[in-house]
């Protein structure tokens, strides 16, 4: 029960954080720093959040540990997701392997290890994993 509550106030924090970054807009069309999904994510309803990537074995805690420090996020509800960067705003431009979390019916679907160059990657729905699946871990 308190991970349930932990990831329901992560799910709160990654909006509010989400809605300040849409907030801020940078003024220009359409950002290049794009998420692009292939297939559908099972109970997704709204955003897209990449984190640091979560090196060694993949637990709910390695993934929790990287979900208290995002480095970009999107509110579109579906792909292709618009990525700003954070903090700060502005497009997402980074480049290298990040995990990335949809958050989905009280879960996350996660992935890492997501190569992203100048802000933009494409993943296959079907190599998602819920959050809620992984071995607890140390």
């Amino acid at each position: 029960m308190k991970n349930v509550l932990r990831i329901f106030g992560i799910i709160a924090a990654v909006a509010v954080i989400g809605f300040s970054l849409a907030a801020c807009g940078n003024g220009v069309g359409t950002p290049p720093g794009t998420l692009t999904v292939t297939g559908n994510i099972p109970g997704h309803s709204i955003g897209a959040t990449v984190y640091n990537n979560v090196t060694g074995e993949l637990t709910m805690l390695s993934v929790q540990s990287a979900l208290a420090n995002p480095r970009a996020a999107s509110l579109d509800s579906s792909s292709p997701f618009s990525l700003q960067a954070f903090p700060g705003g502005g497009t997402f431009t980074q480049s290298g392997r990040f995990l990335v979390a949809f958050p989905a019916a009280g879960d996350f679907w996660v992935i890492r290890n997501v190569q992203f160059a100048n802000g933009s990657a494409t993943i296959n729905a079907s190599d998602l994993v819920r959050l809620s699946s992984l071995p607890m871990g140390n």
